[in-house]
């Protein structure tokens, strides 16, 4: 499995990435299951939206999975680790 990530791919389906930018607080936590190819619906999952990126794990305890922080412009903030995640929802 490559490492390689086209990032035109994910973000060529804004719709979906918008759904995950914070609407309520200013961040939102997103969920990555990296086994999962990035069109697919079930690679990326909003978990919550959270008031400061402190409030978002810092380790993440499956291999094959991240959880990212992302701000109200879809900027990432913070990241457990991991190559597949785009550092910016556009």
């Amino acid at each position: 499995m490559s490492d390689h990530y086209d990032y035109r791919m994910c973000c060529s389906v804004s719709n979906r990435w918008d759904a995950l930018l914070p609407v309520s607080l200013p961040y939102s936590v997103v969920w990555y299951d990296e086994t999962v190819p990035p069109g697919d619906e079930g690679f990326a999952t909003k978990l919550r939206e959270v008031a400061t990126p402190c409030e978002a794990p810092d380790e993440w305890q499956y291999e094959h999975e991240e959880v990212v922080v992302y701000d109200e412009g879809g900027k990432m903030i913070k990241r457990t680790g991991g190559p597949l995640m785009p550092p910016i929802l556009a």
